[in-house]
C-alpha cells in the first residue's frame, strides 16, 4: 500500500471520528440539555396544580443532576408563589445561566423586589428582561405599576397595553387604563376600555368595580339611562342599599328629570352614612324644589365632608344667593375660584409630569397642591413618587 494510499485511509478514519464527535455533541445537549429544560416543566406544572412535594423532588433532581441553576429557578418560583419574596429573591440571583433562563430568573427577581419595595431597583432588572425579550408579560405589568405610581401616565399607558395584547384573557390592564382615563377625564377613552374590561369575562369584586366606574363615566357624557342600566347588578354583587350604587342611581335619575326617584334612591340610605356627592345630590335636588333652607344645609354638609368640591360651593353660592345671605354667598363663590386655580394648576402640572417623567420637581410640586386641596392621600403618594424619581435621577 502506497503512502497516499495510507494518507486517504487515515484521513477517512479522522473524518468519521470527527462525525461521530459531533454526533454525540448533539445527542449530549438534545437528550441532557432538554432532559433539564422537561424536568423545569414538569416542575412548573407541580407547581401550577400546587403539588408542593413534586416540586421539590423535581428541584432536587435537577440539582442531582448537575443542573443548578435550573433548580434554584424552579425553587425560587415555587418560593414566590408562596408569597416568600426574600428567599425567591436570594434563588433567582444566584441563576448564572446566560439565555433564556437569565431572563425567567430576571423576571422572578424583578417581581420579588417590587414586592419588597425596592422599586428602584425593579426598574432596573425589569427593564433590563423586556431590553432581552418584550414579550415577557409579567415584567410589562410590573413596569406599568410603576409607572402609574410615579405619574408617568403615557409609559404606564403603553405597558398596559402590551399586556392587554400578550394576555387576551386578562381584563386588569384595560380597567386600570379605565380609571387613568378617568382621572384625566378622557371619557370616550374611558368608556372603550371599561368595556374592553367587561367583555373579556371579569368576575369577582371587580365585576363591580367596572359596574360602576363605567356608570360613572356615562354620567359624565349624559347617557343617563344606559349608566343607570349598568347599576342593575345582581345581588349576588352589592346589596341594594349600597351608598355609591344609591348615589348613581340618584344622580341618574336626576339627569333624567325623575326628582322623587332620586331623592328615594338618596333617602334609602342611612344620612349617617351618605358621601360629599350624595349631600351634594340632594342639595340640588331641594334647590330644584324651591327648599333652599333644606339645600343649605344639604350642601354645607357637603363641603364639610370634601371641602374642595368646586361643584357643592358654586350649587351652595346659588343657593345663599336665593336666601339673600350675601356675604356666605361671596365666600362660597371666592371659595370656587380659588379651586379652579388650583384644579388648573393640577392638571398643568399633570401634564408637566407625564411629559417629564423623571421631574421630581414637580411632583413634588404636585404632592403640595393635593395636599392645600385636602387630598392627604394623594399628596402622600405624590411625594413618595418625586422621592423615587429623585433617586432615580441621581443614578
Amino acid at each position: 500500500m502506497g503512502p497516499a494510499r495510507r494518507w486517504q485511509r487515515l484521513a477517512w478514519r479522522l473524518g468519521a471520528i470527527a462525525f461521530l464527535l459531533i454526533l454525540a455533541t448533539v445527542w449530549y445537549f438534545r437528550v441532557y440539555h432538554v432532559s433539564a429544560d422537561r424536568l423545569l416543566a414538569t416542575g412548573r406544572s407541580a407547581l401550577m396544580r400546587g403539588e408542593w412535594d413534586k416540586v421539590q423532588e423535581v428541584a432536587e433532581r435537577l440539582e442531582r443532576a448537575g443542573y443548578g441553576d435550573h433548580s434554584r429557578l424552579l425553587r425560587a418560583e415555587w418560593l414566590w408563589s408562596r408569597g416568600e419574596a426574600a428567599g425567591a429573591l436570594a434563588l433567582a440571583e444566584g441563576v448564572r445561566a446566560e439565555g433564556r433562563l437569565r431572563v425567567e430568573a430576571a423576571l422572578i427577581a424583578g417581581k420579588c423586589l417590587l414586592a419588597l419595595d425596592n422599586r428602584r431597583e425593579a426598574y432596573r432588572v425589569l427593564s433590563w428582561v423586556l431590553d432581552q425579550d418584550d414579550d415577557q408579560v409579567d415584567a410589562h405589568r410590573g413596569l406599568a405599576a410603576l409607572a402609574y405610581d410615579w405619574g408617568q401616565w403615557h409609559h404606564a399607558e403603553r405597558h398596559l397595553q402590551r399586556v392587554a395584547e400578550l394576555d387576551p384573557k386578562d381584563p386588569r390592564p384595560y380597567r386600570l387604563l379605565g380609571l387613568m382615563y378617568k382621572d384625566l377625564s378622557r371619557w370616550d377613552d374611558a368608556e372603550q376600555a371599561y368595556r374592553a374590561a367587561w367583555e373579556r369575562g371579569v368576575e369577582g369584586t371587580m365585576r363591580l368595580d367596572i359596574r360602576l366606574e363605567l356608570a360613572e363615566v356615562l354620567l359624565q357624557k349624559a347617557r343617563y339611562e344606559e349608566a343607570l342600566a349598568w347599576t342593575q347588578a345582581g345581588s349576588e354583587e352589592t346589596p341594594a342599599n349600597s351608598a355609591q350604587v344609591a348615589w348613581l342611581r340618584a344622580e341618574g335619575r336626576y339627569g333624567l328629570g325623575r326628582w322623587t326617584e332620586a331623592a328615594a334612591e338618596l333617602e334609602a340610605i342611612p344620612r349617617e352614612q351618605w358621601t360629599a356627592a350624595m349631600w351634594r345630590c340632594r342639595g340640588r335636588l331641594d334647590r330644584d324644589a324651591g327648599q333652599m333652607e333644606q339645600a343649605a344645609e344639604c350642601l354645607e354638609r357637603a363641603v364639610q365632608l370634601d371641602p374642595s368640591d368646586a361643584e357643592s360651593w358654586y350649587v351652595l353660592a346659588q343657593v345663599y344667593e336665593s336666601l339673600n345671605r350675601k356675604e356666605d354667598a361671596a365666600h362660597a363663590r371666592q371659595r370656587v375660584e380659588d379651586l379652579h386655580r388650583r384644579l388648573q394648576e393640577l392638571t398643568e402640572l399633570t401634564k408637566q409630569a407625564m411629559k417629564r417623567p423623571w421631574d421630581s420637581a414637580v411632583r413634588q410640586k404636585l404632592a403640595e397642591v393635593h395636599e392645600q386641596l385636602g387630598h392627604s392621600d394623594l399628596a402622600r403618594l405624590w411625594r413618595k413618587a418625586a422621592a423615587e424619581c429623585a433617586a432615580m435621577e441621581r443614578r
